[in-house]
């Protein structure tokens, strides 16, 4: 019971983690697009973009975790339902958002001339030529690398906001469900 509920206080604790991330992402771009839209500004604001390298990394991270706790809670001594159904119905997104953790953790093999990059190398007597995505937040709160996107919006951290009240609104219901059963005599419910 207890693996259950630190890996639920889990779930609740990155997601809401989640939404401070992308509160921090949303607040640089404003700050940085309120720069830019100044009249008459002292001088071009820079871009943020190693901090919001930073802070989206950190938003993967979350949704890694997230994804990592919920998986763990498929199979419970409790036998509620309620974990597979929430892991099936947001497997897809949690999957992409763990595999952009996974691209930044390996970050160094995703560069130029490392083992998975997509980068473009040409070379001939004079010049070398590379190109390619180093990853970045873009305008529209998108986060790119090599070819790939994920939104790191305010809205995206919506999902995982969603996420959560899915599996405490389904565990709430199929326990309260259960313990009913329980009190009324049916003593081969589960969780009795």
């Amino acid at each position: 019971m207890l693996r259950f509920q630190l890996g639920l206080m889990r779930i609740e604790s990155y997601a809401q983690a989640a939404a401070a991330q992308v509160a921090r992402i949303d607040a640089q771009m404003t700050k940085y697009l309120d720069g830019v839209k100044a009249d008459n500004p002292p001088a071009m604001p820079e871009y943020p973009s190693g901090q919001l390298f930073a802070a989206a990394h950190f938003y993967f991270i979350c949704w890694d975790s997230v994804a990592k706790a919920l998986d763990s809670l498929r199979s419970n001594v409790a036998g509620l339902v309620t974990p597979r159904e929430v892991w099936r119905r947001y497997r897809t997104t949690l999957a992409n958002y763990t595999r952009a953790r996974d691209h930044l953790e390996h970050y160094s093999e995703r560069l130029p001339l490392g083992r998975r990059s997509t980068w473009n190398y040409e070379s001939d007597d004079s010049i070398e030529r590379i190109s390619g995505d180093p990853g970045a937040v873009r305008l529209g709160d998108v986060f790119t690398l090599n070819g790939e996107q994920w939104d790191v919006s305010l809205k995206s951290a919506e999902i995982l906001k969603s996420l959560w009240q899915d599996l405490e609104e389904g565990i709430r219901a199929e326990t309260d469900t259960s313990f009913a059963a329980w009190l009324s005599g049916d003593r081969s419910t589960k969780g009795s």
